[in-house]
């Protein structure tokens, strides 16, 4: 079955896999820091997620794999898998732009229909929402 396909043929199918990373990410970043951006937890985590992401789309965790698994000379890459990982590293960017775009769109759903059921609503939530999102968006896009 091996010589019937490549190992690094179709990185689409991966896409899902990705976003259900960054909503997880993004969720857990909304709990984790409900003081926004002058949280500091909100800075760390955005170091945290931007360095793996850095580092897994220059490789070099598969290259740590490979060195701990193989313990021998490095060989050369083969093409596809240069395209492959190529083609990795750019859906990871629409991945965690789309989530960036989706968890706080969600979220803001939420806020309007608690704000169709209330008289006095305290919009101040949903700026701190939109603030920690657009300070993640520009930090994801810079990065």
């Amino acid at each position: 079955c091996t010589n019937m396909s490549s190992q690094h043929m179709f990185p689409r199918f991966l896409f899902v896999a990705q976003m259900y990373y960054y909503l997880f990410w993004y969720m857990m970043l909304m709990v984790v820091s409900p003081g926004g951006v002058e949280d500091r937890s909100f800075w760390v985590m955005v170091a945290m997620l931007n360095g793996n992401c850095l580092l897994s789309n220059i490789g070099v965790f598969n290259h740590v794999y490979a060195a701990v698994r193989y313990r021998a000379a490095a060989l050369a890459e083969p093409p596809l898998k240069t395209l492959f990982d190529s083609k990795l590293a750019a859906q990871d960017q629409l991945a965690d732009v789309v989530s960036l775009l989706i968890v706080p769109a969600i979220a803001t759903s939420f806020h309007i229909c608690n704000a169709l059921s209330v008289t006095q609503y305290n919009s101040t939530a949903l700026i701190s929402l939109w603030q920690r999102f657009g300070a993640l968006l520009v930090a994801r896009v810079t990065s």
